[in-house]
């Protein structure tokens, strides 16, 4: 008989002491900080430039101008972005990333040039460019984080590691491009930024070179739409994601438009309006470190989404006072920065380990996609309710968007069971007692519970293999040729060499006692063994033994 077996909720960490022992494990990993930081040079370098640039294009054509050369940036980013998964699978995640930051870095360079010599239309193409490469790094960084850290909680720390140093960054990013815009100009910030991006090249150049499964199908990409489009929970998160960059690529613009029409300052300024709210990003990355060892994070998602748009309403109402507004806008980034972590968060633990490049490349891709359509929306939302409601007129379009999803996501962060018996069974295999711990979740998730009576033959030599199985309790005898030869109990594990060398059964094995058993299906098996060096060489060791055994 087969079936799941009910989600035990596991323990919640309730001490700060333990929270910040697994960040300080976190940033202790060598290989792991590095990731980090070189994302967060990303970030600081992504932001200021991306400032920069609408900054000066607002200086040049207006509101209509900075949104066109927002939307010209993003829609060959968009199209890119979907190959992204298939670039991170058919090379690696670690290597995918320091060439995208190092495409980044030189085509920073180059707008740089042409906006110093005011060629206005060979900044813009530049720009374009280099838009079209920081697609890469997002989907990058989350397919190699899982294969640095050693279980779930970490997972969580290292992510919230992350999102303080992208946070510091989104502070710094802002107020390093207004400064340097008025200081020097607008081409002195592609300048600079380009050498932050070299650095950051620099420090994952050396990381190992990862892989994911060891499928360079075409195809994959669209295997991958299609999985996650069947799949409630990954198509859900994804949208929610997405919805949420709406409202970021209407602020790209909406940053220039409070500066100027509502607070009556420079276009320079909104630099300052976009390091308001990265100060709310650092505020939340410290909030978010309780999010460490908790099982349920809707609530989190919900309320931020309701925030982000009552801060929009809230920059309208404010109106001209420069203090209220700054106020404001840094409410607006804890509750952008939480949403963002928080969303990723669930859709990385309902994403299945085989699709999980695939759904943060369509993530990607997405995200281009509607920070294009937010940028768009400016002008519209200008045009329908003038400049001082068009930040109110975003917010409501997103809380009503929140409200739409909420019962959908209280649902699958309900259903987003995190399988503890099942890790623990497959952790005490010697097989999957190297994979790490995200990685073993996804699969422990597609594991299936089977109890099987004395007398059952689990497996018979001589048929095919379709799944791999792990002890969980009772006694199971290896038979081969007729003849037996050990017995497996709890925390041993078989089936291994059918799939890995493609062959008939080895053994037979029958259940001498009532047995309860973990079985894993070929594909997940698969992918989770050739995704993880460790993990396939022992795999490689286990069945050449057995094999020598007969």
């Amino acid at each position: 008989m087969r079936g799941w077996v009910p989600a035990r909720r596991p323990a919640t960490m309730s001490t700060t002491a333990q929270r910040v022992e697994l960040l300080g494990r976190a940033w202790r990993k060598q290989s792991l900080r590095r990731l980090c930081l070189a994302v967060a040079g990303f970030r600081l370098s992504e932001l200021a430039v991306w400032i920069a640039l609408a900054a000066y294009a607002y200086t040049a054509g207006g509101v209509r101008e900075a949104s066109a050369v927002t939307v010209a940036q993003l829609i060959p980013a968009t199209a890119f972005a979907f190959a992204v998964g298939g670039l991170i699978r058919r090379h690696g995640p670690t290597s995918v990333l320091r060439w995208g930051l190092a495409a980044q870095s030189v085509g920073m360079l180059v707008t740089a040039v042409f906006l110093y010599h005011e060629a206005n239309i060979g900044a813009y193409i530049a720009a374009i460019i280099t838009a079209t490469a920081v697609t890469t790094t997002r989907p990058a960084q989350s397919a190699a984080l899982p294969s640095m850290v050693d279980g779930p909680d970490e997972l969580t720390a290292a992510n919230v590691f992350s999102g303080a140093l992208v946070a510091s960054a989104e502070l710094a990013g802002p107020a390093s491009a207004a400064v340097i815009m008025t200081a020097v100009g607008s081409w002195a910030v592609f300048a600079v930024m380009s050498v932050v991006m070299a650095v950051s090249a620099l420090a994952v150049w050396r990381l190992p070179t990862t892989s994911l499964a060891a499928d360079d199908d075409p195809e994959s990409l669209i295997a991958g739409i299609r999985a996650t489009a069947r799949a409630p929970g990954p198509r859900v998160m994804v949208i929610a994601v997405a919805a949420y960059y709406v409202v970021i690529g209407a602020l790209d613009v909406l940053a220039v438009v409070i500066a100027v029409e509502l607070l009556g300052k420079s276009e320079s300024y909104s630099g300052f309006v976009t390091t308001a709210i990265g100060v709310g990003c650092l505020v939340a990355g410290a909030l978010t470190v309780m999010l460490i060892g908790r099982r349920w994070i809707a609530p989190w998602i919900l309320i931020s989404g309701l925030a982000i748009g009552v801060a929009l309403i809230a920059v309208s109402v404010a109106g001209s006072s420069i203090v209220v507004s700054m106020a404001i806008l840094v409410t607006f980034g804890v509750a952008t920065a939480t949403y963002e972590l928080t969303a990723l968060m669930l859709l990385q633990r309902v994403s299945r380990l085989d699709i999980i490049a695939q759904v943060f490349a369509l993530v990607e891709a997405l995200q281009m996609a509607m920070l294009a359509v937010g940028a768009a929306l400016v002008p519209l939302a200008v045009h329908l309710f003038g400049s001082h409601w068009a930040p109110a007129a975003i917010g409501v379009l997103f809380i009503a968007f929140a409200a739409s999803i909420g019962t959908s996501v209280v649902l699958i962060d309900r259903r987003a069971r995190v399988p503890i018996t099942e890790m623990a069974t497959l952790r005490a295999t010697p097989l999957f007692g190297a994979l790490p711990g995200p990685a073993l979740e996804t699969v422990a998730r597609e594991a299936r519970r089977i109890e099987a009576k004395a007398g059952t033959e689990v497996v018979v030599q001589g048929e095919p293999g379709m799944e791999y199985f792990a002890v969980v309790s009772g006694t199971l005898m290896v038979s081969i040729d007729g003849t037996d030869r050990g017995e497996l109990t709890r925390g041993d594990g078989f089936g291994e060499i059918a799939l890995i060398r493609d062959v008939p059964r080895a053994a037979t094995v029958r259940v001498i006692s009532d047995a309860v058993l973990l079985a894993v299906d070929r594909e997940p098996f698969l992918t989770a063994v050739t995704g993880h060096a460790a993990t396939s060489d022992r795999a490689s060791t286990i069945a050449a033994a057995h094999l020598e055994e007969q």
